[in-house]
């Protein structure tokens, strides 16, 4: 099938109304206005409960313009910092939006980080703001002292007990989004102003910052876009991320694509081999990724007369075995794409794009 990048481009530009000078915030908002009732989001709480939570076009322009206003009441200025010490959920998501409405870089936390690595990460990285999930707290009170830098925390507290209470110093990221308001921010935002600050896992070193700019985010509605039309991804795709968030892999190749091409995203708090499929098929999911082990802990899962009941077609996988490539497709009955590329890599990635002929 063939593709014409440069006409792809053009409806892109046309249907989402870009401009050399369009904005993440201005782009949420052409959102919100066009395809406001549309579900976005499907953020799956607690599947055993049956507890789920959904979020539409509108709804993601309206709380990132919540906490947008929250934070520039609070003091956050453009080109400022803000760390994002945050478990898989919507709040992840606002802050990330509300962040690029008002001009400050996120700075994503692996939430496993802690001690020197952490105190590394928030000093590093010269944030001003940490928002953090509450089970997180005891981990940035350890190292409180040597962030100096640190001039505003604030904790989500969703899901914390009720009788609960933050310690001293600490905002509720709830109430802060209750008290502001939805009104549209006026920050004037430069195309080279930075956006995100994702660090590496620190192999060869200490942690290296790769860093993302403002004028970025407009493209790559372009890029990851025209990206998933090459993968496949068609109208009528559900895609499901259990990867974190804080990860490229999930925030770049689902979270964000599914945003920018306005296909359903089912997102979960973490990877369980034993509820995956049941998850997959509640929500009709019909794309999602692989990484590491998962192939290996899916198929150790005991077999059911069920494993291909599945609306699954296409799995994008980075180097999945080569013995399990074909045991996976044939039990699950869909179709693994094997893709390689990296966060700092420039953009460049290799994939078969579903070629049965192509070597694994």
């Amino acid at each position: 099938m063939a593709f014409s990048i440069d006409a792809i481009r053009k409806t892109i530009k046309e249907k989402n109304n870009i401009t050399p000078t369009t904005t993440f915030g201005e782009l949420v908002k052409h959102k919100a206005e066009m395809i406001g009732d549309k579900v976005f989001l499907t953020f799956v709480r607690d599947f055993d409960k049956n507890i789920d939570e959904k979020y539409t076009y509108k709804d993601m322009h309206l709380k990132s313009n919540r906490l947008a206003n929250g934070l520039l009441k609070l003091g956050m200025n453009r080109g400022e910092g803000i760390a994002l010490y945050q478990i898989n959920s919507p709040e992840f998501l606002f802050v990330t939006f509300s962040s690029n409405k008002i001009g400050c870089y996120i700075v994503l936390v692996n939430t496993g980080m802690k001690g020197d690595g952490l105190q590394y990460i928030l000093d590093h990285s010269d944030s001003k703001a940490l928002i953090l999930h509450w089970t997180l707290i005891e981990n940035y009170l350890k190292i409180k002292e040597q962030l100096p830098n640190i001039k505003l925390v604030i904790a989500d507290t969703n899901e914390a007990p009720s009788d609960y209470e933050l310690t001293d110093g600490i905002l509720s990221l709830q109430d802060v989004m209750e008290e502001a308001s939805e009104d549209d921010v006026n920050v004037e935002i430069r195309p080279g102003d930075k956006s995100t600050l994702m660090y590496t896992s620190g192999t060869t070193g200490l942690p290296k910052a790769i860093t993302s700019f403002h004028g970025g985010l407009i493209g790559n509605s372009l890029v990851e876009r025209i990206l998933y039309t090459f993968m496949l991804v068609q109208p009528g795709d559900t895609l499901f991320t259990c990867l974190p968030l804080f990860h490229g892999n999930a925030m770049g190749l689902t979270t964000m694509p599914a945003y920018y091409r306005e296909v359903p995203l089912i997102l979960s708090k973490r990877f369980s081999a034993s509820r995956f499929w049941d998850i997959c098929r509640k929500y009709e999911v019909t794309e999602f990724n692989l990484l590491g082990s998962m192939p290996q802990f899916l198929l150790k899962q005991p077999k059911r007369p069920n494993d291909g009941e599945n609306k699954v077609t296409r799995v994008l996988s980075a180097a999945c075995p080569k013995e399990l490539v074909r045991a996976f497709e044939e039990r699950f009955k869909l179709m693994i794409i094997e893709g390689y590329g990296a966060v700092d890599g420039g953009g460049f990635s290799l994939s078969t794009r579903g070629d049965p002929k192509a070597p694994v």
